[in-house]
């Protein structure tokens, strides 16, 4: 961690670590005889104490809230990059985060709690730290991006957080793997600025195959093998030797971090889309969730705000960055059959949108040289 003790990793709020040996466990309200989970031995009024000065409130062991299972990954760009942190989030109903999250400098990992706010026609802000974050219309993937409020305050951060299985439903298997998916990354750190994307196929074993292209203008083949576990997380050493991400319940998102083998002080958080069969101009129209991280010689920097697109492809776009900059932005997206997204005011900029037609990730280069990762999500109705 760089010498710092506690993080702002779990939705942007720093609450306190808890003692639990990296174990998670739900906090607990009034309405009924329920016995806790308690983590790593704890006794339960041990877990009460250390949860209760973690949070500042009191919590009843009556009561079991109902949570749900999230993978989250995170990286910034700024002073304190290369970074990132990952692992699982028990997200509850009355708003209340518990995350056991591996930060890329720990050997083990810390378990964070944070109370997210009630959102606003699908939308989370903490304005004291520039913090927004929208989930997408099928309710599996989250994003934000925020500024950080500790020492290293000029740090800004994109979070993705994926639903997983363990909220309900099947588990996972190879058939999920299954496809063309279309791959998007940007690397913080030395190498910044620096992006890769491009289609990769995959197979129900694993195995794929595909051309990436880079921010440089190269391009070139890769192939490996990923692992797909029961409840939907993603392991590569082809990716990278400590690569692990995870997959959505929808089965249409893969997000993972890593750091870069043989490449010092570099890492990357990578987003694969899998790809539906057609696309029209009609499936971008609608209300969306944009959040933007630069790295390179901008960084620290990210955009985030609300995006209206016309049927046409029209759009108006109402920005703020993390210097607090509002920005009105418009212009026009187009899709081409396939699914990939361009836009009218940047010649560089390469997107595409994941089967469920909720989410679009891409990335672009700024004239300045400076790389960015987008990722938008279609808000309900």
């Amino acid at each position: 961690m760089k010498g710092r003790t506690v993080r702002t990793a779990t939705a942007g709020l720093v609450a306190l670590v808890l003692l639990t040996g990296g174990q998670s466990y739900a906090a607990e309200r009034e309405c009924g005889d329920v016995v806790p989970e308690v983590p790593n031995g704890l006794t339960t009024t041990d877990a009460l104490a250390v949860l209760k000065k973690a949070v500042g409130r009191d919590m009843e062991l009556t009561c079991a809230l109902e949570c749900e299972h999230w993978e989250a990954n995170h990286i910034v760009s700024g002073p304190e990059a290369p970074w990132w942190a990952r692992g699982p989030v028990s997200w509850c109903d009355d708003g209340w985060a518990f995350a056991t999250l591996l930060e890329e400098y720990n050997s083990f990992p810390d378990v964070f709690s944070s109370l997210l706010p009630e959102p606003v026609d699908g939308v989370f802000e903490i304005p004291p730290i520039d913090f927004r974050g929208a989930i997408d219309s099928h309710g599996t993937v989250f994003v934000a991006t925020h500024k950080w409020t500790d020492e290293a305050s000029d740090t800004t951060e994109l979070s993705v957080w994926l639903k997983g299985a363990k909220s309900g439903g099947d588990a996972y298997s190879g058939a999920d793997l299954s496809g063309t998916w279309e791959l998007n990354a940007l690397e913080t750190g030395d190498e910044a600025p620096w992006w890769t994307r491009g289609p990769i196929a995959v197979n129900s074993d694993g195995s794929f195959a595909g051309t990436l292209h880079e921010y440089d203008g190269s391009s070139g083949p890769v192939a490996g093998t990923v692992n797909l576990s029961l409840v939907g997380v993603i392991s590569s050493t082809d990716v990278g030797e400590d690569f692990r991400g995870a997959m959505d319940m929808g089965r249409t998102l893969i997000v993972g971090t890593h750091t870069h083998d043989g490449v010092p002080n570099t890492t990357s958080m990578t987003i694969l889309a899998k790809m539906g069969d057609a696309y029209a101009l009609a499936d971008l129209a609608g209300e969306w969730d944009v959040h933007l991280l630069a790295s390179g010689p901008a960084a620290p920097w990210f955009g985030h705000g609300p995006v209206t697109i016309a049927s046409n492809g029209a759009f108006t776009f109402a920005m703020v960055d993390s210097d607090g900059n509002q920005d009105e932005q418009s212009g026009t997206f187009s899709i081409t059959a396939g699914g990939v997204v361009t836009i009218s005011t940047s010649e560089n900029f390469r997107a595409v949108m994941d089967e469920g037609k909720t989410v679009i990730v891409g990335t672009d280069t700024w004239p300045s040289g400076t790389s960015q990762l987008s990722v938008m999500v279609k808000k309900g109705s």
